[in-house]
């Protein structure tokens, strides 16, 4: 009351010169101070414009009062025309200009805000409990000013999330709608994205042998971090909540928002990278922790499973285009560390450790749902083909040899789906996504050593799993790499395996599939090249195999093969095995009837 007197005083045209100047020193005296009982009673001023327009006067004593009061908040009259035309819209949101863009000492604008971020949340519950409840107070105005402030500390952050989640929990959708309406879900996205202090110390030390810039910004945010691990994964969470409650408020505009806006996927894969990629969870020994971070994951792959079929097709090729393929891959694969164990034993002997298939397994089954549904476009493939998921293709080789005898110990039924393990869908899942790659791509990023390791592989793959996804993606391959010579020789040149490869093809030809069946003609025309001294790749490709099998740079074995005659006693069994007078009938015959235009040419 006495701050209204003296402000009604202040802008009275009556008052002499030095009664406003006895008044702003009175005002200055008593408004100076970032208390809370200080703070409250100048929110509760309707207007404080006619103490901020001495700045304007010519007087400089009444210039100077306004400086020194506005220094008290860490701001000054350089940024007066912005700060006044915050105050002219309510004393609170010129309060919460000044905060997001105090100059205090670090200790006292955390204070500062804190103080004031508090003195809201009183106002939000007495408005709350009030007839008309806190919809005039909580205006879109308001909430937008409430950011950029919160956004400078991470616990005014879970603040202000706890605060749009109490919406939820209270009923007041209009508050809600005023959420989405202001646009606050990028902001509510990236959340999702903050890290606490052990976090930060933890990709610290993971990433202590890097020389990169980025590692060497990492301490600088460790004092951005949260405090506590805990309080981050309960905001988290909420976030989660919030973003699905305003999916169900507005299912159709939320994913062209989402998608357009690239704050979705970018945020889920800092979020998900971090937990896939550490051996070790921060506070691991709480089970409450970490079962709401698990609960989390898959809450988040569960909004994204639905998002990607309520969306048309434009807006999946942005997602695909962002990178949600390469966030599912993450979730599937082991950490970093032990994908490359995996890939230094490729051709050695397997491990039985399986422990992998156990991590997140609700996780895993949603992300694959997600990955499902984008393969449909052919942007998925170019994805994956890309430099981009390089890393994430060799990871899934590597697992698939890895598990190249457990996926058959462990299968189930497509006609019974409880029965098909997690270990054998996401073998389906990677097969199939890696069968677009090229003999350019796989000769670079995986060597002539590997390929022969999964020229064998998929032969087996093809020929004796009754997973039809499994078996067909295996053909694919196997017909890709037998374009080959050298790999070709390696994988027939033993009578057990031409016999094994007869036994495919006597598969195949048990259904109709215009997709086998191209596949399945490229194999034999590749091989009938092979043995006829045909070549079947360009000279560019077959200069650099030459060169590779002269230097045996990482196909010592192959290279032995070759010398021991296999590719004689491969062309023989292809002869023998292959290229029989009931397959080739059959070809013509399918290539007729039903019919495919490109299998006759």
């Amino acid at each position: 009351d006495i701050l209204e007197t003296v402000l009604a005083a202040i802008g009275n045209p009556a008052s002499g010169s030095l009664r406003v100047i006895s008044l702003s020193e009175l005002f200055v005296a008593l408004s100076g101070e970032r208390t809370l009982e200080v703070l409250s009673g100048i929110i509760e001023l309707p207007n404080i414009m006619a103490f901020l327009g001495l700045a304007r006067s010519s007087v400089s004593s009444r210039r100077e009062l306004v400086q020194r009061w506005l220094e008290g908040f860490g701001s000054s009259l350089y940024e007066l025309d912005e700060v006044a035309e915050y105050f002219a819209k309510s004393t609170l949101q010129g309060l919460l200009y000044v905060s997001a863009r105090s100059t205090l000492d670090p200790a006292d604008a955390i204070d500062f805000r804190k103080v004031l971020f508090g003195l809201i949340l009183k106002r939000v519950e007495t408005w709350r409990n009030s007839y008309f409840g806190p919809y005039e107070f909580l205006s879109e105005t308001v909430l937008a000013s409430l950011v950029p402030m919160c956004e400078l500390q991470p616990d005014l952050c879970g603040g202000l999330v706890a605060l749009f989640h109490s919406f939820i929990s209270h009923g007041e959708t209009r508050l809600l709608e005023r959420v989405w309406q202001g646009g606050f879900v990028p902001w509510l996205c990236k959340r999702l994205a903050d890290k606490s202090k052990i976090q930060l110390a933890m990709m610290e030390q993971r990433d202590a042998a890097d020389t990169t810039p980025a590692s060497k910004d990492v301490p600088h945010h460790v004092a951005k971090g949260w405090d506590r691990h805990a309080d981050m994964v309960c905001m988290q969470a909420m976030v989660v909540r919030l973003v699905t409650e305003l999916y169900d408020l507005f299912p159709a505009e939320f994913g062209a928002t989402v998608a357009k806006e690239e704050s979705l996927v970018k945020n889920l894969r800092d979020h998900i990278t971090f937990y896939c990629h550490q051996e070790t969870w921060p506070l691991r020994e709480e089970k409450e922790v970490t079962d709401a971070t698990e609960a989390i994951i898959c809450y988040e792959m569960q909004l994204t499973l639905r998002l990607v079929y309520d969306i048309n097709e434009d807006l999946q090729k942005l997602l695909v285009q962002q990178g949600l393929l390469g966030v599912c891959c993450t979730l599937f694969l082991p950490t970093p560390k032990r994908q490359e164990e995996m890939r230094s034993a490729i051709g050695e002997q397997r491990s039985d450790d399986f422990s992998e298939t156990q991590f997140l397994q609700e996780a895993k089954i949603l992300a694959g749902g997600v990955a499902s549904r984008l393969l449909s476009l052919p942007d998925a493939y170019k994805y994956i083909q890309d430099r981009r998921a390089r890393a994430h293709s060799i990871g899934m080789f590597s697992q698939i040899h890895h598990w190249s005898d457990a996926v058959f110990e462990k299968q189930g039924s497509i006609a019974e789906l409880s029965t098909v393990t997690l270990l054998e869908r996401c073998s389906a899942l990677y097969i199939a996504m890696l069968s677009c790659q090229t003999l350019d791509w796989c000769l670079e990023n995986l060597g002539l050593g590997q390929m022969d390791v999964f020229t064998h592989i998929t032969l087996r793959m093809w020929a004796l799993h009754p997973n039809p996804v499994i078996r067909h993606h295996a053909m694919r391959l196997f017909s890709n790499f037998c374009q080959v010579h050298c790999l070709f020789a390696s994988v027939l040149q033993a009578e057990s395996s031409a016999k094994l490869a007869n036994q495919a093809i006597h598969r195949t030809f048990g259904f109709w599939d215009v997709r086998e069946l191209r596949h399945l003609l490229r194999l034999l025309v590749g091989v009938l090249c092979h043995v006829l001294s045909i070549p079947t790749c360009n000279v560019h490709f077959g200069a650099l195999v030459a060169r590779m099998l002269a230097r045996k740079l990482d196909c010592p074995k192959l290279a032995e093969t070759l010398r021991n005659g296999a590719a004689p006693r491969a062309s023989s069994y292809a002869s023998k095995y292959m290229f029989r007078t009931g397959f080739m009938s059959q070809i013509l015959s399918w290539c007729e009837k039903p019919g495919d235009h490109y299998s006759r040419a």
